[in-house]
Order: C-alpha cells, then sequence, then structure tokens
C-alpha cells in the first residue's frame, strides 16, 4: 500500500491541473482542432538529438510563432522527474518539468509542473524510447490549459503542450514571436 502513495500523489498533480495555478474561473478553450495540432503533446526528435526532416529554421516555423503566441507560457525547463503509470486507460508517463526561464505567456503555471503523455500520444515513442535518459534534459516547452472534457466551467483543466528542443535558434525564435505580437 506504501508503494502506492508516490503514484496516487503523482496522479493528484495530474488531475489537478498539472501544475498550472488553478484558473480562478477563467474560461478555458476546448482541446481540439487546430488547437490539438499547435499543443499536440509532441517532443520534437532533434529535443533527445535524433535528426528529423523539419523544415528550415525555428524561425521559419508559423506553429511555433503561434503557439508562442496563444500559448499560457512558454518556457526553458528541465526534466527533472520520469514516471510511467499504468492505469485503466493504459500506460502513460508523467514528466515533471522545473522552469529555468518564462519566454512567453502570462497565464498561470508552476516553477514546477507535470506534463501528461498518454500511450497514444506524439511523444510516447521519444518517452518510451529516451525515458530515463529524458531527466536532465533541457528543453523549450509551449504549454496551454484546457477545459477537460464534459468539466463544469471554473474547474481546473489539462496541460497540453509542445516540446522543443532548448537552443539558440529556438529561444530567438520565441523571442521574436513575442516582439510581432506586440507590434500587431
Amino acid at each position: 500500500m506504501a508503494s502506492m502513495a508516490p503514484i496516487a500523489a503523482g496522479l493528484m498533480m495530474v488531475t489537478g491541473c498539472g501544475g498550472a495555478a488553478a484558473n480562478a474561473g477563467r474560461p478555458l478553450p476546448a482541446y481540439g482542432g487546430h488547437a490539438a495540432e499547435l499543443f499536440d503533446d509532441g517532443i520534437e526528435p532533434l529535443t533527445v538529438g535524433y535528426p528529423s526532416d523539419q523544415e528550415g529554421p525555428p524561425s521559419a516555423d508559423n506553429r511555433l510563432r503561434e503557439r508562442t503566441q496563444v500559448g499560457d507560457a512558454v518556457v526553458r525547463a528541465r526534466v527533472t522527474t520520469v514516471n510511467k503509470v499504468e492505469g485503466s486507460s493504459g500506460l502513460s508517463w508523467q514528466l515533471g518539468m522545473h522552469t529555468a526561464e518564462r519566454l512567453a505567456g502570462t497565464g498561470p503555471l508552476d516553477a514546477d509542473f507535470t506534463l501528461l503523455v498518454a500511450s497514444s500520444a506524439p511523444a510516447a515513442g521519444i518517452v518510451r524510447a529516451w525515458e530515463a535518459r529524458l531527466v536532465g534534459t533541457q528543453v523549450i516547452a509551449f504549454v496551454r490549459e484546457f477545459a477537460k472534457q464534459g468539466a463544469p466551467p471554473g474547474e481546473a483543466g489539462d496541460l497540453r503542450f509542445h516540446i522543443a528542443p532548448d537552443s539558440g535558434e529556438e529561444k530567438k525564435a520565441v523571442t521574436s514571436a513575442v516582439l510581432l505580437e506586440q507590434v500587431r
């Protein structure tokens, strides 16, 4: 029974909004459509050093710009823990994150937060393959809170994310996106 305590505590963190501050009654958008494309619960392969066929530099990525402008927070963060959870809906992972620097966004996000990666999420393959080696990895996380399906208004939502490599080019592209938003 004592071995279940860490899992139960972790599940409470995830269901408690994954580390985001209570939404204090702010309306949360539904998760789906274009928002699900932007905050796809994905990890870019280059984050773990695996080359990809990414089209051009981060500064040319329109989705990066849009994630930055509509997200609750864009942070440079370090993966502190990776916990595998087997539940009724199958295997999932909890990524414990610690914020090193906020790059954009004014939405609520605690300095330490948890992201949930379902076995069906785009990030699942990377987390499955790199599980223990992810700990200590520096990333740029684009995070937005969405309403839980069927939850009453005002209830804490789910954090959805997109994780990119923590590189100078990525950080510069985020900064540019923030500046573009300010001049609009």
